[in-house]
């Protein structure tokens, strides 16, 4: 169906009415005391476009052509009193609007990458993420593996009808006792010479295919992934393009397909549990771009080992790192600018005693939210480093760079997920009962990006392996050593804040280094010990004890360094060079750019320096105690609280500008607490955002 084409749908009259409502002019529009907060600040309008430009980083006409044509349709309007089955259909009908708009195609996977990942963010600029998540299946997971792994005729026939959402697909990867080991997965895919088919089972309850979004109601295909055997040898996993529905999106023979139900948030994906008895799909349904399988049975593959051939298949969980991590950093910013503007539109008590004075002014309230604003900057920098990393792998063929851009995305992912949800509990909790309110946005998303893959600490591990691996390899090298040791943090005069950036800078470098040293000489140790309980055991088996059982404290330590190395490097990158790196305006394919940027006014850098002031400020005082025992930092030095106090004064003046740098498409921005929320409170709202007297 086509958006709007409501015919034959399970919408039923009442949801038509809801989505149909007209918005409250409350919700169209802000405050005064928003711009009276603002009067302050030494950004022009133009300083901040400025910066708004290096945070959206890529394809600007595309994303000003996404706010136009699908942000601000109807459709994406919030209406929060909808059953499960309403939810799910809004949802499926604003993906299909944002098929329609034609902004984006599965096929920028080979011409322009970082559009897909550009479509993530402002779909997650959408109250419910639900739309997000459907869209990310659509598009990554399920048509980015067809486009990377299918043959010649799922490349030639499947892209537009993918494109279009004609053909709605799902992702089979996971089973319910298989997750980080998907390798070992039960499902089976049994080559039938005779009749030239494979046949799909899934031979226990662990595997069945779990958390399968769209799979409960709107999927037509799914990318199985299963064990391959062939005349009873198993060649490993494989995906496997099969059907589980028909026209009229009814099961087919052979497809279980079991609902989950109620989740903790996002119910409009429609999530399933799947199995399959005997189901029958012809030979083409392999995805056979590196590994098909003859006529006669004859098995032909261009990799090697199936532990390579698994690794190869499951590619697109790369990218997929990097749609949530997309999708983490819109969360963030679009909870950071409603939580900043209610707290400048927000009276609390004065010094008169009277309610006359901006929440925002409270100390509490700035030291709480501003570090999280620097935070979202080092994070959203870092997030677009790695998109232009792995544009320039794929579309320039740099297999050479593989390795790390596997590392930067499994450390980004992580480190954006975890920001949305520390931004999603402390704004929450310092606007105070307003964000109980389902209408301002402070839903549990954030949770779906943190165990996506499962739990994130798992993937910092993986993280880990392969970052010791590179520098093993000479591929990646660290530093050990800040310089001198530092005896003051405070905070000093703003003509000497690019040089402080820079020594906080060299702090985190520094911490990665010795951190990694440690752990590899506490691993190295647990494989030449002689003593028990290391004596008792094989190469493999310590190696797994090291990792798993002994030193995951320390593992998880580096991967935090190492994020925020990362983070710093990139908002340092924009500061120093003031805004011009080429790396900033890039192309499609990852690399700098024809049309480079100009440089940025000195209000701006002067703001930024507070920014990346106050990032590295709040990665030292998180690890205090460390800093303080490797010797990098003196005791007194390491109390930064005070630094932090100045660094937030002196980002009050311009913190509304800072947030309105963000990129937001504010007339798609309903969120009630950072519009006329006084004028809303007037009317039977019942909490929505729209007038539901209308319907």
């Amino acid at each position: 169906r086509s958006s709007f084409d409501l015919s034959g749908s399970a919408m039923a009259d009442t949801l038509k009415a809801k989505l149909s409502a007209p918005l409250l002019e409350a919700v169209q529009r802000q405050l005064p005391e928003v711009d009276r907060a603002n009067e302050r600040s030494k950004l022009s309008s133009e300083d901040v476009a400025g910066i708004a430009r290096i945070l959206a980083h890529d394809n600007h006409e595309g994303r000003k052509k996404f706010d136009t044509d699908v942000l601000l349709k109807p459709i994406f309007r919030p209406y929060f009193d909808l059953t499960l089955d309403e939810q799910r259909e809004k949802s499926l009908q604003m993906l299909l609007a944002a098929c329609e708009a034609g902004v984006v195609s599965v096929r920028d996977f080979e011409r322009n990458p970082m559009n897909i990942f550009m479509a993530h963010e402002k779909l997650a600029e959408v109250f419910d993420g639900s739309v997000a998540t459907k869209f990310t299946v659509q598009f990554n997971l399920f048509g980015g593996t067809v486009l990377r792994l299918g043959s010649e005729e799922h490349r030639r026939e499947l892209p537009d009808k993918i494109d279009s959402a004609e053909v709605v697909g799902c992702f089979g990867l996971s089973e319910l006792g298989y997750g980080n080991n998907a390798v070992e997965m039960e499902t089976t895919a049994t080559y039938d010479v005779e009749s030239k088919e494979f046949v799909i089972n899934t031979p226990s309850v662990l595997a069945w295919k779990y958390w399968i979004t769209n799979g409960a109601c709107h999927a037509h295909r799914c990318v199985v992934f299963a064990q391959l055997f062939i005349k009873g040898e198993n060649y490993g996993v494989h995906g496997f393009l099969v059907p589980i529905r028909d026209e009229q999106l009814r099961p087919l023979p052979g497809c279980q397909i079991q609902d989950m139900g109620i989740k903790i948030t996002m119910n409009g994906i429609d999530n399933a549990k799947l199995a399959f008895e005997n189901v029958r799909i012809p030979r083409s349904a392999l995805l056979s771009r590196w590994s098909k399988v003859e006529e006669d049975g004859t098995y032909v593959s261009d990799v090697t080992g199936r532990r390579n051939r698994f690794i190869t298949l499951a590619d697109q969980l790369l990218s997929g790192r990097l749609c949530i991590s997309s999708m983490m950093v819109t969360n963030s910013k679009v909870l950071l600018y409603a939580t900043v503007l209610y707290g400048a539109s927000r009276m609390g008590l004065g010094a008169s005693g009277k309610s006359d004075t901006p929440i925002l002014d409270y100390q509490l309230y700035q030291i709480r939210v501003f570090p999280l604003v620097a935070r979202f900057f080092a994070v959203a920098l870092f997030h677009n480093y790695c998109k232009r990393r792995y544009a320039t792998r794929y579309m320039e063929h740099r297999d050479v760079d593989h390795a790390e851009v596997v590392v930067l995305c499994s450390a980004v992912k992580p480190m954006a997920a975890w920001l949305a949800d520390e931004v999603t509990n402390t704004c929450r909790e310092v606007v105070g009962g307003v964000g109980f309110l389902q209408a301002n946005g402070f839903t549990m998303g954030a949770h779906a990006g943190i165990t996506a893959e499962g739990d994130a600490r798992v993937l910092c591990m993986k993280l880990v392996k392969e970052l010791m691996a590179l520098i093993q390899a000479g591929t990646v090298t660290v530093k050990t050593t800040a310089g001198d040791l530092v005896t003051c943090l405070q905070t000093p005069e703003l003509a000497d804040l690019g040089s402080f950036c820079n020594k906080l800078g060299r702090l985190l470098d520094a911490r990665l280094g010795l951190q990694i040293a440690d752990l590899a000489t506490k691993i190295e140790g647990a494989l030449a010990s002689q003593e028990p309980p290391w004596s008792q055991m094989d190469v493999r088996e310590r190696f797994f004890a090291a990792n798993m059982n002994k030193f995951s404290s320390e593992i998880q330590a580096v991967a935090v360094a190492f994020q925020e190395s990362q983070a710093m490097c990139q908002l340092l990158s924009v500061v120093n060079s003031k805004g011009t790196s080429p790396d900033l305006a890039p192309g499609s394919n990852g690399l700098p750019g024809p049309v480079g940027l100009r440089p940025l006014s000195a209000s701006s850098i002067e703001v930024l320096r507070v920014i990346c002031a106050l990032f590295g400020l709040g990665c030292v005082q998180r690890d205090a105690l460390w800093f303080v025992r490797a010797n990098l930092v003196t005791p007194e030095a390491a109390d930064v609280q005070c630094a932090v106090n100045d660094m937030c004064e002196l980002l009050r003046p311009d913190i509304i500008s800072v947030v309105r740098s963000f990129g937001l498409c504010e007339e798609a921005h309903f969120c009630v607490m950072a519009r006329d929320w006084r004028s809303y409170n007037e009317v039977d709202n019942r909490g929505e955002c729209v007038n539901v007297s209308k319907m």
